[in-house]
């Protein structure tokens, strides 16, 4: 099976932005995904159309959230995270949720 690769946005960001690189990441033969923050829209409209959303969502959550998405792997994912999505990886990496992190300013 293919090793997983979480991609984790950043603030003001969505997880769209990670496409070119989800895509990048398949085609060389990893599972690689970039699954949304809780609250997140579905797309980048409704995000900006319903910002109140992502309101109120604490760090706690958003790590809790990533912790379920791995638990539901076949095994750890290597993380890569943007900006404050850089945090949330270095948790998951901390906490024993992840192989390997990547945290990019």
């Amino acid at each position: 099976m293919a090793r997983p690769v979480l991609f984790v946005h950043g603030l003001w960001l969505h997880a769209d932005s990670w496409n070119p690189w989800v895509e990048k990441f398949a085609a060389a033969g990893y599972a690689a995904a970039a699954p949304g923050w809780p609250g997140d829209s579905p797309t980048v409209e409704e995000a900006r159309a319903n910002p109140e959303r992502a309101a109120g969502i604490g760090l706690d959550a958003i790590v809790d959230h990533y912790t379920e998405i791995t638990r539901g792997l076949h095994e750890k994912p290597v993380v890569i995270g943007h900006s404050f999505g850089g945090l949330i990886v270095q948790r998951l990496l901390a906490e024993g949720h992840a192989a390997a992190a990547v945290a990019i300013d």
